[in-house]
């Protein structure tokens, strides 16, 4: 898995992409990407009124994981996901679960 570091990628999928929103987390996301990609790149985004940088982090951490073990049902593209309040309070299991649901959904778009 890529990870998404550039301002200008960042800009690009909110500004032409799609969305989806859950309860742990939203995503925005460009299936297929740019020209030729063979994997998934994804970048996490965190407000700051999510709370300190220890709650930011263990909350990225956790979203970073769910993706982590869901990397192989997403299609080629890039993801951006923005964490919400229960990425950090809810039980991990919902957020995995979350995650899968993500994937199958994208996975039935792109073919």
């Amino acid at each position: 898995m890529q990870t998404i570091r550039k301002k200008g990628d960042f800009r690009k999928i909110l500004g032409s992409g799609k969305s989806r929103a859950y309860r742990s987390f939203s995503v925005a996301y460009l299936i297929g990407g740019t020209g030729g990609m063979k994997e998934a790149a994804c970048g996490f985004s965190l407000p700051r009124k999510f709370g300190g940088s220890v709650q930011r982090n263990r909350a990225r951490r956790r979203l970073k994981e769910a993706v982590r073990l869901n990397q192989s049902e997403l299609p080629p593209g890039m993801y951006l996901f923005i964490a919400k309040k229960p990425a950090l309070e809810g039980e991990f299991r919902g957020i995995t679960e979350e995650m899968r649901s993500f994937c199958e959904a994208v996975r039935r778009e792109a073919e």
